[in-house]
């Protein structure tokens, strides 16, 4: 069903959006929109079921249900605009936009970009490749990442 509308959801957000979908504020980077290749069949049982029910789905609001959804799509290695295109071709991503009304497409953008800062966003380097930036491990109340280990008889 989804991998049909493809070009359609691409079509739709270059009309509505000049295909780069914006926030209100504009204070962000603008998440451009990408069509990953592949798209709905790789996704796991559990993001399918994300992406494919409505309302609360389990969670206590619609809202929490669609941030779960964009952070279970960002955990599957998708970027933002891979993450949000499929958001808007979803029934889940569909129900947000009715839900929010003439806000609904900046809203999905900002729980994309959310869940993106929250999982951790995938990047794309020069070869093609996915990435996922890591921060040097944190142990907690400590704001400086942890000293390199020392080995005992070895001088620092």
């Amino acid at each position: 069903m989804i991998n049909e509308r493809t070009e359609q959801v691409a079509a739709f957000c270059a009309e509505k959006f000049g295909g780069v979908i914006v926030g209100a504020a504009g204070a962000r980077e603008p998440i451009a929109i990408s069509m990953p290749t592949g798209r709905y069949a790789r996704l796991g049982p559990r993001t399918r079921h994300h992406l494919e029910s409505t309302g609360p789905n389990g969670y206590p609001s619609p809202s929490e249900a669609d941030a779960a959804a964009a952070a279970a799509l960002i955990a599957t290695g998708r970027t933002a605009g891979e993450a949000l295109a499929l958001l808007l071709d979803s029934p889940r991503g569909q129900d947000a936009l009715a839900r929010k009304g003439k806000h609904g497409a900046s809203y999905l953008e900002r729980t994309v970009a959310h869940a993106a800062a929250h999982v951790g966003a995938v990047t794309t380097n020069g070869h093609g490749q996915r990435m996922r930036p890591l921060s040097p491990p944190m142990r907690p109340g400590v704001t400086a990442p942890l000293p390199a280990p020392v080995r005992p008889g070895r001088v620092a």
